[in-house]
């Protein structure tokens, strides 16, 4: 908590995203290489790109990602 309301006076509001895969994607190693390679492809985009991010396993067993954003 405290590092999301540092990060808020900060940068501002971020931006808040959820990422779920199609597929039901239940490896933890397989789901956070994906997540590694989305983040890499939006710092390609935005310099100043910051986030924070948690994973969560869904009632169907697969994971998804919380994330808040700034700098988009």
């Amino acid at each position: 908590m405290r590092r999301v309301l540092s990060a808020i006076k900060e940068f501002g509001c971020p931006l808040f995203v959820t990422l779920t895969f199609a597929e039901n994607v239940t490896s933890y190693e397989l789901s956070y290489k994906e997540f590694r390679s989305f983040v890499l492809r939006l710092r390609n985009k935005f310099d100043d790109l910051q986030y924070i991010a948690v994973w969560e396993r869904q009632k169907r067993g697969s994971i998804h990602f919380h994330c808040l954003m700034w700098g988009l």
